[in-house]
């Protein structure tokens, strides 16, 4: 086992934990009424009802959903896409507020959408779906950027969009989604919730002092090689080259005797011969 540190398996921020328990929560209580369609009628989305005057569906159908299965789901997302936007958005109380304010925002407009493309419906729109979808559309910036906000205008965003679009439009077409009954799918509201939070998220975190995509490499912070045993293998490090060792440098060479001149002979007779013998 090595000693790199492992991330939690939930390691959720509490603004998206907390609306994924506020919608399953609140179906709870739901769930409680007695006269369950009267309830739904009274506060879901009815376009007649907004067009005379009653725009408060537009935020009390938010709050409603049309079984456990839909809460659920939209719990379940809510919790996975909420997630890297609390991220973006910071940690502090007023970046959790508007992360909320984003939730409500993106869910308001995809109603008020849906009601333009249904002038004078007498239908009834329940669910966060719409909020839920602008999360997602929110989070599809934040792919494989290392957490910044990446552009509208990539090849990251076009697959998302894409697979939600043909994704509904399937929906739109066997006209009910497994699991929800025989329920009609707004999907106008999901594609809407959808485009509402992949443009609405730039302004929204450049207004709480969040960096784009574009700040950040113009700081050359996405340039910068990563550190730690897991940096790639592509990244511009200088090789190694062993060192060059250089040659020892040569020993002083020992003195070297030089012969003495001989001495010249002493003056006067030279000595007489001594007898050779030796006694004791």
């Amino acid at each position: 086992m090595n000693g790199r540190a492992r991330e939690p398996v939930l390691n959720a921020p509490m603004p998206a934990v907390l609306i994924a328990l506020s919608i399953v929560g609140l179906y709870w209580l739901q769930s409680q009424v007695p006269d369950q369609n009267a309830f739904i009628i009274e506060w879901g989305l009815i376009p007649q009802q907004v067009e005379a005057g009653r725009y408060e569906g537009l935020f009390t159908s938010l709050l409603l959903h049309g079984g456990w299965p839909h809460a659920l789901m939209n719990g379940a997302f809510a919790l996975a896409l909420g997630a890297p936007v609390a991220r973006l958005l910071g940690a502090r109380f007023r970046h959790a507020v508007a992360f909320l304010l984003f939730y409500v925002f993106c869910g308001v407009a995809a109603n008020v959408i849906y009601v333009v493309l249904h002038p004078g419906g007498p239908q009834v729109l329940i669910g966060a779906s719409g909020a839920v979808s602008g999360l997602m559309g929110a989070a599809a910036r934040l792919l494989n950027t290392r957490g910044v906000l990446g552009p509208v205008l990539s090849r990251t965003v076009f697959s998302f969009a894409a697979a939600w679009i043909v994704l509904n439009l399937i929906l739109a077409v066997i006209g009910f989604a497994p699991g929800l009954g025989n329920a009609a799918i707004a999907w106008e509201a999901h594609l809407a919730g959808f485009f509402v939070g992949l443009l609405l998220i730039g302004p929204w975190a450049a207004w709480f002092g969040q960096r784009s995509i574009q700040a950040a490499e113009a700081e050359g912070s996405l340039d910068s090689p990563p550190r730690g045993p897991w940096a790639a293998a592509n990244t511009s490090v200088p090789a190694w080259e062993p060192p060059v060792e250089e040659p020892p440098a040569p020993a002083p060479a020992a003195p070297v005797d030089e012969p003495s001149p001989p001495e010249p002979p002493p003056e006067g007779p030279p000595p007489e011969p001594q007898d050779d013998n030796r006694v004791n």
